[in-house]
């Protein structure tokens, strides 16, 4: 299995539109294309040539191509909640008809939680049971997926696993496990700084060979819903033989070289876009 961080940005991109904090004025002036980041998505391919999308931010069909993969390619979509960054990229596969010609015939699956299905129905006036019609069920295909409940794409098994991010709102924000040939792959990209008790008793059984944890901050607290430095450590120190990488960061955490002298200690890897990972 190989994964690609297509994206590891926050909300914000890096440099953000019209910011001049100095994060973001050192990733305009720098040719460094580390320094620079999209929002969130990871493409993975699979033994089997399976491919698997987690998320889809608006400009994620550009991500894609940055990292030489067409969206000819793209088969599978893992949504880890319904925020616009998340999702607005669906808008490709929603504005098709089952009507032009040359469509990709074998339909786009797209897995998601019950709260993210709410989000794509305002968004993109899908119908609630998530059944999207005749002129795009031969297109589109949306799974609602349930926690820690197995579901398989091809040669790969895949996990959702909640994450905190939605303490606040009592909503369901997943992240996930995709295990092939015996490896662990975990995705966290949105999450609380303290993951579920559930979810770490998950981790234990089910190994990690590699960690993408959220470090969207340099300080946070656990209600925020996102992660920070203290929490990739922690994460760290519960697991000492997994690839910790961190990946949603945000313009307002520390710069990279700032995040590199604390985590080159701690034995953490700053995730930047176009990141390749070999399982």
């Amino acid at each position: 299995m190989e994964i690609i961080l297509a994206g590891t940005a926050s909300r914000n991109n890096i440099p953000a539109f019209r910011c001049v904090c100095a994060v973001c004025a050192k990733a305009r002036a720098s040719r460094d294309r580390k320094l620079r980041r999209k929002n969130s998505c990871a493409f993975i391919i699979g033994k089997k040539k399976e491919r698997i999308t987690i998320d889809a931010p608006p400009q994620f069909i550009n991500q894609l191509e940055q990292c030489g993969i067409s969206d000819t390619e793209i088969e599978n979509i893992l949504l880890t909640n319904g925020y616009g960054e998340h999702i607005l990229g669906l808008f490709y596969a929603f504005s098709l008809k089952k009507s032009k010609e040359r469509i990709i015939n074998s339909p786009l699956n797209v897995y998601l939680g019950q709260d993210t299905l709410k989000s794509v129905t305002s968004i993109f006036k899908a119908p609630a049971d998530g059944q999207v019609g005749d002129e795009l069920n031969d297109i589109i295909k949306l799974n609602i997926i349930e926690e820690q409940r197995e579901f398989r794409i091809g040669s790969i098994a895949v996990y959702a696993l909640k994450t905190n991010h939605g303490s606040k709102q009592k909503r369901d924000f997943f992240g996930y496990c995709l295990n092939e040939s015996g490896k662990n792959f975990y995705y966290f990209a949105v999450a609380s700084k303290r993951i579920p008790d559930a979810t770490v008793s998950f981790m234990r059984r089910k190994k990690p060979a590699c960690i993408v944890i959220d470090c969207s901050f340099e300080k946070t607290d656990e209600m925020s819903g996102h992660g920070d430095i203290e929490g990739a450590i922690t994460l760290r120190n519960m697991f000492h033989d997994s690839r910790i990488i961190v990946s949603h960061i945000d313009h307002s955490n520390l710069a990279s070289l700032e995040l590199s002298k604390i985590f080159d200690n701690e034995g953490i890897e700053i995730g930047h876009d176009g990141l390749r990972i070999q399982m």
